[in-house]
């Protein structure tokens, strides 16, 4: 038997996107993976597009219609924090940054002393460091939206 593949169709409600009920969700903004839950709180700041791609209980997947959502300010960032993974720590060379959304990163001596700031931050080369704990933030534009250990081998 063929089964019909999924429609999800995204809908919006006070910049939380939704659709229909499925197996599993994959949401993705400007094409990054950010979330797989049922529901998404849009939480970068300007415009962006947003797809679904869900599986149904027949295991048949599908993705959605693209959704651009404009102007989103004033959602907390601090929800995109969980979104952004650094990688590996602790480091010898080079640290990682994946986002889904182009971020700036400083790194701060444990004193808050700023040591290195880097905008579009994706690899970060920490070689020139001294081996110790440092602390890396990472901002979207001057907003801080997650802050974590950085240990240096």
């Amino acid at each position: 038997m063929v089964h019909p593949l999924p429609v999800p169709v995204i809908t919006e409600s006070s910049k939380v996107l939704s659709t229909g009920a499925y197996t599993t969700y994959q949401w993705s903004f400007n094409g990054a993976n950010v979330a797989t839950s049922s529901t998404l709180a849009a939480t970068v700041n300007g415009n962006g597009v947003y797809t679904v791609t869900v599986t149904d209980s027949n295991g048949c997947s599908n993705t959605s219609a693209p959704d651009t959502v404009t102007d989103v300010v004033g959602v907390a960032n601090v929800n995109l924090a969980k979104y952004i993974t650094l990688y590996p720590n602790p480091a010898t060379d080079i640290v990682h940054i994946d986002a889904p959304l182009n971020v700036n990163a400083a790194i701060t001596g444990m004193d808050g002393r700023q040591i290195f700031f880097k905008n579009d931050a994706k690899d970060i080369n920490i070689s020139a460091l001294a081996p110790g704990v440092y602390l890396i933030m990472i901002y979207d534009g001057n907003m801080l939206i997650k802050t974590d250990k950085l240990l240096k081998n």
